[in-house]
């Protein structure tokens, strides 16, 4: 299913009767690494913290019992932030295209340069020797 489409946020609980969370999350985050995830737990243990965090990128680490009203406002932050991970993303492309669009723009403008001095070189008189006169040599 997270190969069809990708959510902005997964919550999880830790225990779960076939996988814990951070397994959970640690498979969701190669198939779509930009979905915020929101790990539940009773327990408060701060290895499963941090193990949480390095391995599986958890957003959020939320112990059991939570107040509704916190957690309401954690995945209102928490999907602000992916806002602006998608947001960057936007940009960023939009900056690579711009980059790629004017680099041509420039090979071109370098090459009417080019060319425009050729030109100009073909245009002045030329001493015997194949040197440009110089005010000398007038």
């Amino acid at each position: 299913m997270l190969k069809v489409e990708s959510p902005d946020l997964i919550l999880s609980d830790y225990r779960m009767p076939k996988m814990d969370g951070i397994t959970l999350f640690r498979e969701t985050k190669s198939i779509c690494p930009d979905t915020i995830r929101i790990l539940l737990t009773a327990y408060a243990d701060m290895q499963l913290a941090m193990d949480a965090i390095n391995e599986a990128s958890v957003y959020k680490f939320i112990t059991k019992p939570w107040d509704n009203h916190d957690l309401l406002l954690s995945v209102q932050r928490a999907l602000e932030h992916y806002d602006l991970i998608v947001q960057q993303r936007a940009f960023a492309e939009t900056l690579e295209l711009m980059v790629e669009d004017n680099g041509e723009e420039i090979d071109r403008l370098r090459l009417a340069l080019r060319e425009m001095a050729s030109r100009i070189k073909s245009l002045l008189p030329q001493g015997g020797d194949g040197s440009c006169w110089t005010r000398s040599k007038w």
